[in-house]
């Protein structure tokens, strides 16, 4: 649901801090708490969260699905709304 029509949306670094706070939200309930070797719990660390992910952040996927966006648009034809709007 967040990624939705995302291709359109214009990121600025307020936006971009929002979209990170959610998405560590939502990756420290999917992957749960660090057990430490003394037995303890602990919650994940950002750190933790971007190795797991391995960097491939929410972020990072919203700037490719608009540059495959734009690139779908600019092979569009001329006589279609998109295309003269990316033009104008």
């Amino acid at each position: 649901m967040i990624t939705h029509a995302s291709e359109t949306l214009v990121l600025n670094e307020p936006m971009e801090q929002k979209l990170f706070i959610i998405e560590r939200k939502i990756l420290r309930r999917i992957f749960g708490p660090t057990n430490d070797r003394d037995g303890t719990r602990r919650t994940k660390t950002n750190y933790d969260l971007r190795n797991l992910i391995r960097n491939m952040n929410i972020i990072n996927y919203i700037k490719a699905k608009t540059w495959s966006w734009l690139s779908h648009v600019h092979q569009m034809k001329n006589d279609r709304m998109a295309k003269k709007l990316y033009q104008w």
